[in-house]
């Protein structure tokens, strides 16, 4: 019986220890054009897994460096037309603040906003310090709402704007999610552990039953 048990025992630490690892990628999304840029997913994908964001860089919605924005769509650097740094211009067909980041997922829906704009914590209202740098942590579900599990999903991110012909820059994204395969072998690990420990038992049982 010793023998069986270091075979699943073995088999089962290695699957936990890969079970925690997150996959991260960094996308460079650049203000220049409505396509924006992507990253793949693999794997099944579902409304409860997490996804963690980093948004750096600053891109320019004039030229001449004018018109910065952060990921929220705050200004972080001075417009031509009067934009203020610390305030943010909605668009009232297009239903969303220029220079915001936006986020779509194949299969589910987007693009939708990753930052609340008018958040004070993203800069809103601030005239002399909002940040460049704004992290998101939160479930598929909170941007995406309830959806049913997808395959292999692709993660599409765009900067918001009608007239991408003046604009330079990029923002930069570090996107990390949990690898869907690791919980499938941190939950054969598991059953490992349940069959050894009932072979376990059921050898004891044996033992003790005999005269």
């Amino acid at each position: 019986m010793k023998i069986t048990r270091a075979l699943f025992l073995i088999p089962v630490a290695a699957m936990l220890n890969i079970g925690i690892a997150n996959a991260s990628d960094t996308v460079i999304v650049p203000a220049t054009d409505a396509l924006g840029n992507y990253l793949d997913l693999t794997g099944p994908i579902s409304d409860t897994d997490v996804l963690s964001l980093t948004v750096s860089l600053t891109p320019y919605l004039q030229e001449s460096d004018h018109y910065g924005v952060n990921a929220a769509g705050v200004v972080t650097a001075e417009g031509e037309n009067g934009e203020s740094v610390g305030s943010a211009l909605y668009d009232i067909n297009g239903r969303e603040f220029y220079g915001a980041l936006l986020i779509s997922l194949s299969g589910v829906g987007g693009p939708v906003p990753v930052f609340s704009t008018t958040d004070p914590a993203n800069g809103y209202g601030n005239p002399t310090n909002p940040p460049t740098v704004l992290e998101f942590g939160g479930t598929l579900s909170s941007l995406f709402g309830s959806f049913a599990t997808v395959s292999n999903p692709r993660l599409t991110f765009t900067i918001y704007d009608t007239d991408y012909t003046n604009n330079s820059g990029d923002f930069k994204v570090v996107v990390s999610v949990p690898e869907p395969q690791t919980y499938v072998l941190a939950g054969a690990g598991f059953v490992f552990v349940v069959l050894a420990t009932r072979r376990r038992r059921a050898a004891m049982g044996i033992l003790a039953a005999r005269p």
